[in-house]
């Protein structure tokens, strides 16, 4: 349920409950204080069932009167629907609010656009404005649905200056979903994490002395602490439960026994037998139920009798919301204990009972709950609901079903096929701690094209590249053997996939996909453009983007169904040389993914290619926006396969404008995954990072040990490796040698040539042969793009550097003026700087500054997006940030270049070159 508004009633009953705890509740406050000063931040609280984790966010709230609480609760009964917890916020926020959330609001959205989903949250939670700082609470977050997670934690990584406290409680995991909370929550300045353990003796000596008004002896303390072991819920129980002098004795044994469970089963045995049959019913149905469903569950004539006692003895707590009043039990851990203690007879009949006011689907639960033996019926509705659920994309709820209709049908080949089945769609669905968990019964299954296909998936998301190729190939020969056309489309869709991954081919089995009549639409889709991307790995971009060409040239024309594709076309375009129009293809997929249109798994990679492609082309500022969405997106999806490309080229983005620290970062951990996925793509894009922040800081070494990692032999993008060799060899020296290979790209389509042309006037530059290098630099400045500002800069560089060595009269300082000017409005402070120093060294003027320079990272993505005509919520809508974001940078950027108004703000970006490009829709 969604609370908007401060925590209330709630404040007393915790402050007279809470004990201990000052440690934990300093880092919320502390975290509070960051966020009411304009620094977002994420806690993350961890901890067992009933160990405290919501009395600690009650209490931590009660010292905080000024934030304005919205809380949402994740539940076990909708872990597996999308965006089942995100939907609560169209309850919890102002009306005003939810027009700002359109993709949620008219229902839960594709999986694919769970970035989409994150930049609506973004928006609405940064300019949502209750009259206090925010504190947004998710309680049981190991319950959130994947999409949830996904989105939240994209949101958390985006926010950036609003007055917002995320507070997140979980009892922690290891499913990808929970490993993400806990790695966000480590990053530095945003998160923290608060684990809590059990009570200590102390603690507990005061605890008693809140719920009982009187003080323990310390032996009687030391004895309640070894019977609870510490637990908060269970102490409470033991301290209600039991009389004083059972209390407080250090002999007579306690009036119930050790285990939570048996404690709340000595609570519930005394009550009326009507009264049990209330709690077991409710405790069955899992869900706040209201009277009416408790009484036609239980058969209870007298329920509300039954409800009162039950209510009476702290086992049902009444509550109040949209839908009414309906009973509930104050602690998930109290409704396990209820229903498990009673016995599997019992259970069965109750369930059984559930299902005369449960229908649909919702109803298959209590089936399998009730089932006293194998039911043929019920394994069938569940395979068939299975069916559903994953044609409308709910692959993790269709995986459970499967799952539970294999051990409704034990023993079979239906039900072994189903288990596979099932466990494949966890696989698909990215939940790889289940599946590996799920392992050894996989092995136990027999050997077929099914059992070959997950174990190749296993040994895929692994990192074991070779054996799941190995795997995926004997599985497609067994499923011809069998005839089986839908499970040889599937197991050829995954080797497509492995292999693109690990740079090892693919296009075989992708067009395998294709030519299969039982493939679904999705899968053909996703197949076309993974066939014609493995051609552009292996150095075939040009038959890759044949296999294209039926694509409209139009974003207008563009369908849905055609935003990966177009996104494939980019990177091939990319790949191939020709950078413009990559650059159309790939911001069309971008603005196709703003609003909603799917990606697959290929967000991050296209995202991370566009900003490369930006980068190339002078668009820095975008590209800054399109590598830090990269690695959120990435990061906040787990796509271990787009890892190492998203940082490297966000390491790229840093380095170049000497950003250090995020560039050092950005490096290191694409070299990580470079090692952990060693495809050709990888070593390309973790070595150009490591070379592109070793030339930046002038370490002529490293940029020739970064590249060292590329083979010469591998086909990827082989021209532009070469170019960088070409220039880390300059860098050390060896001119002749890089002369010589830059010579063998003369003839090479796109910038690569000219790049190679600019290397070998440097290299004649470093020769002192100055008539060579003015031949090739002379035509070369008008041969390079005006749109090209980075490379077109480089060349002005070294015409300044051969007239300032050639003419000492003062030539050359235009053209270096006219470089600075343009490495400064790019952001590329280090080459910029390199121009200063050799007019420093020629004993010329340094004096001038570009106030431009000055701006942050993101100060200057406002600034260059603003000037070129955007409005703060359409600015807002392409950083991925919120308005009040934008409108306090932009406050900033005034304030810098000392100005008041846009006009000015476009005249002063004008001056110094740094050319918006045009807004997309």
């Amino acid at each position: 349920m969604g609370v908007t508004g401060t925590p209330g009633d709630r404040r007393g009953e915790t402050a007279r409950a809470f004990v201990g705890r000052a440690t934990e509740i300093q880092d919320v406050v502390a975290a509070a204080d960051d966020a009411e000063q304009g620094r977002p931040q994420l806690v993350v609280i961890v901890g067992p069932s009933g160990i405290g984790k919501s009395a600690l966010v009650a209490s931590a709230l009660d010292r905080l009167p000024h934030f304005r609480l919205i809380m949402i609760r994740a539940d076990e009964s909708e872990s597996l629907l999308d965006y089942s917890v995100l939907g609560q916020l169209t309850g919890a926020l102002p009306r005003r609010q939810v027009t700002s959330l359109p993709l949620l609001s008219a229902g839960p959205p594709r999986e694919s656009a769970r970035a989409s989903v994150g930049a609506e949250l973004v928006r609405v939670l940064g300019d949502l404005d209750l009259g206090g700082p925010l504190a947004l609470v998710v309680e049981d977050a190991h319950w959130l649905d994947v999409a949830s997670s996904h989105a939240l934690q994209f949101a958390v990584r985006r926010l950036s200056v609003e007055r917002a406290l995320l507070i997140v409680t979980t009892r922690g995991g290891s499913r990808p979903v929970d490993l993400a909370w806990t790695r966000l929550a480590e990053v530095p300045s945003l998160g923290r994490t608060v684990q809590l353990g059990p009570l200590s003796v102390a603690e507990i000596g005061d605890f008693a002395r809140a719920v009982r008004s009187r003080a323990l002896p310390p032996a009687a303390a030391r004895r309640l602490h070894e019977e609870t072991a510490g637990h908060p819920l269970h102490t409470r129980l033991v301290l209600e439960h039991s009389t004083w002098q059972q209390l407080a004795s250090t002999t007579a044994p306690l009036a119930v026994p050790r285990s939570l469970a048996d404690t709340v089963l000595a609570r519930l045995r005394p009550l009326s037998a009507q009264a049990q049959d209330v709690v077991v019913a409710i405790a069955a149905l899992d869900v706040p139920t209201s009277l009416t469903t408790a009484a036609a569950v239980s058969r209870v004539a007298d329920t509300p009798a039954a409800v009162e006692e039950a209510v009476a003895a702290g086992l049902l707590e009444e509550r109040t919301g949209p839908e009414g009043r309906r009973l509930a039990f104050p602690h998930p851990l109290l409704a396990s204990a209820a229903l498990e203690g009673v016995g599997p007879t019992r259970r069965q009949a109750v369930h059984q009972a559930a299902l005369g006011v449960v229908q649909g689907d919702a109803a298959l639960r209590h089936r399998v709950a009730a089932a006293a033996g194998p039911d043929d019926a019920l394994a069938d509705d569940l395979e068939r609901s299975a069916a559903r659920l994953e044609a409308a994309g709910d692959t993790a709820l269709a995986a459970d079903r499967l799952l539970a209709a294999a051990d409704a049908q034990p023993g079979t080949e239906a039900s072994e096929r189903r288990f596979l089945t099932g466990v494949g769609l966890l696989l698909t669905s990215g939940d790889m701690v289940r599946a590996a968990a799920l392992a050894p019964r996989v092995q136990a299954c027999h050997p077929g094209p099914r059992r070959s296909t997950i174990l190749a998936g296993l040994a895929a998301f692994s990192g074991q590249f070779q054996e799941a190729v190995q795997l995926l190939a004997s599985a497609s020969d067994e499923a011809v053997a069998l005839g089986d056309a839908r499970l040889l489309a599937g197991a050829s869709l995954l080797a497509a996939a492995v292999k693109s991954i690990a740079g090892t081919g693919g296009v075989e089995e992708a067009d395998d996909v294709l030519a299969n009549p039982a493939a679904q639409p999705e899968w053909r889709r996703q197949a076309r453009a993974l066939g014609a991307i493995c051609l552009g790995l292996v150095g075939r971009s040009s038959e890759g983007l044949a296999r294209l060409a039926d694509l409209p040239s139009a974003a207008t024309l563009l369908d849905p169904d055609q935003t990966l594709l177009i996104a494939a076309r980019g990177i091939l375009r990319l790949f191939s040389g020709d950078e413009a129009e990559a650059l159309v293809d790939l911001q069309t997929a971008e603005i196709a993914m703003r609003r909603g249109h799917s990606l697959t798994g290929f967000a991050p990679v296209a995202l991370a290619l566009l900003a490369e492609a930006e980068l190339s082309h002078g668009s820095w500022d975008d590209a800054a926006v399109h590598a830090g969405l990269a690695v959120t997106v990435a990061e906040a999806e787990n796509r271990g396969g787009a890892m190492c490309v998203t940082h490297a080229v966000a390491g790229r983005v840093h380095a170049e404008r000497g950003n250090w620290a995020e560039a050092d970062s950005s490096v290191k951990t694409a070299r990580l995954w470079s090692d952990f996925i060693p495809s050709p793509a990888n070593r390309f894009y973790a070595a150009t990072a490591a070379a592109s922040l070793a030339r930046a800081h002038g370490d002529s070494q490293a940029m020739i040990d970064a590249l060292d990692l590329i083979s010469d032999e591998s086909p990827f993008r082989r021209d532009e490796s070469r170019v960088w060799r070409a220039d880390a060899l300059l860098s050390i020296g060896r001119a002749e040698e890089a002369d010589r290979l830059a010579a063998t790209l003369a003839a090479v389509r796109s910038s690569v040539a000219l790049q190679a042309q600019l290397v070998r006037a440097e290299a004649a530059l470093a020769r002192s042969d100055l008539v060579a290098a003015r031949r090739i630099l002379t035509p070369l400045v008008d041969a390079v793009p005006t749109t090209q500002a980075f490379l077109h800069s480089r060349v002005d560089l070294a015409r300044g550097t051969l007239l300032s060595t050639s003419r000492p009269d003062g030539g050359g300082q235009a053209a270096l003026q006219r470089a600075y000017t343009t490495f400064s409005a790019l952001g590329a402070r280090p080459w910029a700087e390199r121009c200063q120093q050799i007019l420093k060294q020629r004993g010329r003027s340094t004096d001038w500054r570009y106030r431009s320079s000055e701006l942050s990272e993101r100060e200057r993505q406002v600034a260059h997006l603003v000037a070129s005509g955007l409005s703060n919520a359409e600015t807002a809508a392409r950083l991925y940030v919120s308005r009040k974001a934008v409108e306090f940078h932009l406050t900033n950027v005034y304030l810098k270049l000392g100005i008041s108004n846009r006009r000015a703000l476009a005249s002063e970006l004008a001056a110094t070159r740094m050319a918006p490009v045009q807004p997309g829709n």
